[in-house]
């Protein structure tokens, strides 16, 4: 039989690593897109990101980028916008 110390310290251990794994993928979805380049004109509210990438891409021409993308909720919401 495992004494009480031994599994407390497993509780505790498998309680930081169910609280630190949502953390770090949380943190993955609000950085920039992928690759170097990029930059934030700012933000936006849009009814969905294709909305928001098709409403940004003439601005982000007319300023001499090729490529938008938006961060936000899926649906109806403030997106982040990012040119390059």
């Amino acid at each position: 039989m495992k004494s009480w110390r031994s599994r407390a310290r497993v509780g505790i251990i498998a309680g930081i690593a169910a609280a630190t794994l949502p953390m770090a993928a949380a943190t993955a979805v609000a950085e920039p897109p992928p690759g170097d380049g990029w930059h934030n004109p700012g933000a936006l509210h849009y009814d969905s990101k294709s909305d928001c990438e098709a409403s940004e891409i003439d601005p982000a021409k007319e300023q001499g980028y090729s490529e938008v993308w938006c961060d936000g909720p899926g649906g109806p919401g403030t997106y982040l916008v990012y040119y390059r």
